[in-house]
């Protein structure tokens, strides 16, 4: 039987804390994966592409849906698999 090990991602802070559409986001903290297709992480109910990650700091992209109505400025609420 093969066991695998691996530390739990943790979220130490991200910034801007708001932004639009496209924007570009840093997500900081630890045990991330290097290979950024691997790191999932979502603005509310609608996924995030990850265009750059290493182990301390992920950096992701603003998904269109993830602004809803005419709000052209929104509070990120980031969540992280």
């Amino acid at each position: 039987m093969i066991q695998y090990s691996f530390s739990q991602p943790i979220i130490s802070s991200f910034s801007p804390a708001s932004g639009q559409t496209g924007s570009s986001v840093i997500i900081n903290g630890s045990n991330f994966s290097t290979t950024p297709s691997a790191n999932i992480v979502y603005f509310g109910a609608v996924k995030a592409i990850v265009t750059s990650a290493n182990t301390n700091t992920l950096t992701v992209t603003v998904p269109a849906r993830a602004i809803y109505g005419l709000k052209t400025n929104i509070q990120f609420v980031i969540t992280f698999f």
